[in-house]
């Protein structure tokens, strides 16, 4: 036979113990107080339908969605600058190289969209060599987006940090005062 445990609800007292603090226990010495306590909570799960159970196939189906989303593109690579490169750039200029895998295919519209701190620099463009001209000093954040012909995003590079090194203005080389 089957014997399946069933909970019970235990009697609880409470009591101070020598020290002062308060104690609270299912074997009670004398002088304690019996403690009222509630009945545990039974939470019965939902039903679910079998009709919304996710298959094999979905998954599938998902990764070719997936896939027909990116237009046929495995990557796009943001190789310069590096992951939190520091650039020593006094007039702000950045050069950005990009690597798109397989290459970018112009001829049906797609085009790269440069996201400098989440705003795009310049129109999109078929180039994957990009100048970013006075760029302020101080950590920035870069991304490149494939994009279809009515701007739609195919594909996301990952977000790249890099760091801007510039002269500040305030500082002044030492030299003969009049």
């Amino acid at each position: 036979a089957l014997m399946i445990p069933t909970a019970q609800a235990a009697d609880i007292y409470r009591y101070r113990a020598p020290d002062g603090s308060i104690v609270f226990t299912d074997d009670p010495p004398p002088g304690s107080q019996r403690i009222e306590v509630e009945p545990n909570l039974t939470v019965i799960p939902p039903v679910v339908d079998d009709s919304t159970k996710a298959t094999a196939d979905d998954g599938k189906k998902a990764r070719a969605k997936t896939a027909e989303d990116k237009a046929g593109y495995e990557s796009i690579t943001i190789v310069s600058p590096r992951a939190d490169e520091a650039i020593r750039a006094n007039a702000g200029n950045v050069t950005v190289a990009l690597a798109t895998r397989p290459a970018l295919r112009d001829q049906r519209g797609d085009r790269i969209l440069v996201l400098l701190d989440g705003a795009p620099v310049g129109a999109a463009a078929t180039t994957t060599r990009l100048e970013l001209e006075n760029v302020d000093r101080g950590s920035h954040m870069l991304q490149a987006v494939i994009v279809d012909s009515s701007g739609r995003p195919l594909l996301k590079s990952p977000v790249r940090r890099f760091h801007v090194l510039r002269y500040s203005r305030l500082f002044k080389k030492p030299g003969p005062t009049p």
